[in-house]
Formats: C-alpha cells, structure tokens, sequence
C-alpha cells in the first residue's frame, strides 16, 4: 500500500540521516591539523572511497547473490538442514561485513580529537589529572607557543 511504503521510506531517510547527518563535520574536524588541506582531503577521501566501494558494492553484490545460486543448484543442496545452502546465501552478507570491520578498524586509527596532530599529545594513554595540569601550565606562561605543522 501507498501508506506503507511512504513510512518504509520515511524510516530509511532517518535512520540514514543519523547515519550520515554529523559526517561532514566530523571528515572536516579530522583534518584540521593543516586547514589547508581541509577541502582537499575531504573531497579526494570521501568522493574516491564512494565511487570506488560505494559504486562497485551493489555490482559485487548481485554477482555474489547469482553465484550463491550457481553453486546451490550445481551442488544440489536444499534448503532443509544443509548448512552449505545457508553459507551460500549468507555471501553477501559477509562480503559487505568484511568491509564494515575493515572500515571499523581504519577508524580506530583516526586521531582522537582535531588538535591532536598539531599538540603531540596522546589523549589515548595519558590519564585526564596530568592532562589539565599541563594545559592550565601552558596558559599561564607569558611566551606564545608558536605553531609548528606536523611532519608529514
């Protein structure tokens, strides 16, 4: 029905939207150890990572879905109790999880906090006391801290 649809699709845009809603801040805030690479960076990641993953997944996706019947009906299997059958149906699934754990574990590796790059500072093994000791040293010091671009 048109009602159905309509709320299946309203469902879609917002769970998509909490998805993809805070994602340019958060790709832009990612590269602000040199604001001058801001766009760049932004623009190349993101656009060559949808056009290469984003544009071949449905097309992977569909051959794996054609080759799992291939195999199920070259191997005779059925869909009661052959765990063969549901491995094969399951191919896709895993090709697209493969890539969300690849993805997972590059975005463990992103900087933990914009200014990071440019501080030095490892927020990930240094405790929060010995943290704000050194901030609040560091503000009542008469000498400004000249900026120094991280080494690339």
């Amino acid at each position: 029905s048109f009602v159905g649809l309509l709320i299946a699709q309203l469902l879609m845009a917002l769970c998509l939207s909490m998805m993809h809603g805070c994602n340019g801040a958060y790709e832009v805030e990612s590269w602000m150890a040199d604001p001058a690479l801001t766009f760049t960076g932004v623009a190349v990641g993101h656009n060559l990572s949808a056009c290469i993953f984003g544009g071949s997944m449905p097309l992977i996706g569909t051959y794996l879905v054609y080759l799992a019947d291939d195999q199920i009906s070259e191997h005779g299997m059925s869909s009661h109790g052959s765990i063969g059958y549901y491995l094969w149906r399951m191919l896709p699934g895993f090709y697209t999880s493969i890539f969300g754990f690849i993805s997972l574990y590059c975005v463990s590796y992103i900087i933990r906090h914009p200014h990071d790059a440019r501080t030095g500072v490892d927020y990930a093994n240094t405790d929060a006391m010995s943290l704000q000791k050194e901030h609040q040293a560091k503000e009542h010091t008469d000498t400004p801290q000249k900026y120094q671009p991280p080494i690339c």
